[in-house]
């Protein structure tokens, strides 16, 4: 772990982003309020080192912006989580993380869980310089597509120009606490190959993902599943058995398959997209739809939506939660409405 704080020119003390913003109400597109001191928490592995490649560049445009840094390094499991929340605790309220989809998470979890419990605001950004970036690209105006520097490029000039956007965060309840997630909370094949990639196919990208969810479609095992579906005054049931089930807030997955087109992270609903029983070969057959959401027409998915659905079988399963896989009982996931504000 390594931390560094730069402070440009002669900073004074400043009221936190989140703050200062929320003071004049939420924040609107015709806004400006940028913070003046940021913890920027990076994983230099992240892409195959890109992130530790990309981060001389990087701080030296934050800090001509006139942002004073805080830059900590990470190089091991769950280690930005401490990272963040450290941070926290030492009063900081606008947090950068700089790596993949993994990277974001944990930083996530360090923040927002203690803001949530002192009912503090606070805002964050993502440099996407990992793998997949399924948040970020998710932002991505349709049919485009311009990397991860497009994604870093959008961050920055949301962060400079002082204009975030408040946005929704799945919360996923489990018996080790709760979580939290940008993009999906997810379980059954999705986990199998989220797992299969971060341990053998990282490299490849997203063809790795696709190449992962091919070889675990070859057993495409299913399980039961009873959910409790909540949305307003509003209670629905649903039961059957499922070969995967993913609950979204955003609408790509897996770097760049839109899993979930309707998803929309303003709206404070998740997008359940459950695929029921189905063969090994129709599954295969349909696996290139994923590029396009035309598997949401499909026979065998269904689309849900609700503010929180409820798991009625308390069984311990491998979990996937924008892209980091845990072993855990996962009770319910729902939606925290505009919970922060965010530089994308």
């Amino acid at each position: 772990m390594t931390s560094t704080k730069t402070t440009p020119g002669s900073s004074s003390s400043t009221e936190t982003v989140a703050a200062a913003c929320s003071s004049s109400g939420p924040t609107s597109s015709g806004s400006r309020c940028s913070p003046d001191r940021v913890c920027l928490i990076v994983n230099p592995r992240a892409g195959a080192g890109r992130a530790g490649r990309q981060l001389r560049g990087l701080r030296r445009r934050l800090e001509a912006a006139g942002l004073e840094l805080d830059l900590r390094l990470t190089g091991d499991p769950l280690e930005a989580t401490l990272l963040a929340r450290s941070a926290y605790v030492e009063g900081h309220r606008a947090f950068l993380a700089a790596g993949g989809d993994g990277t974001a998470f944990e930083v996530l979890n360090g923040a927002l869980a203690p803001a949530i419990d002192d009912g503090a605001a606070i805002s964050f950004g993502v440099l996407p310089l990992g793998t997949g970036n399924s948040w970020t690209r998710s932002f991505e105006p349709a049919g485009t597509h311009g990397g991860w520097r497009q994604g870093v490029e959008q961050t920055l000039r949301r962060l400079v120009e002082g204009r975030p956007r408040r946005l929704d965060v799945l919360r996923a309840s489990t018996d080790r606490g709760d979580l939290y997630a940008l993009s999906f909370v997810a379980f059954g094949l999705s986990s199998r190959v989220a797992d299969l990639c971060n341990r053998r196919l990282k490299r490849l990208g997203n063809l790795g993902y696709q190449l992962g969810a091919a070889l675990c479609a070859l057993r495409p095992n299913a399980e039961p599943l009873e959910i409790v579906l909540r949305r307003g005054g509003r209670v629905d049931a649903w039961r059957g058995e499922v070969v995967t089930a993913g609950f979204h807030n955003v609408s790509l997955f897996g770097g760049a398959l839109p899993i979930a087109p309707p998803a929309d992270p303003t709206d404070g609903l998740l997008d359940g997209v459950l695929v029921e029983r189905i063969g090994r070969f129709e599954l295969l057959r349909t696996l290139p739809s994923l590029r396009t959401g035309e598997h949401m027409g499909h026979p065998a998915v269904r689309h849900l939506r609700a503010q929180r659905v409820e798991l009625q079988q308390r069984v311990e399963r491998d979990v996937q939660l924008d892209g980091e896989v845990r072993r855990l009982v996962l009770e319910s996931v729902e939606v925290l409405p505009a919970v922060a504000e965010f530089w994308i």
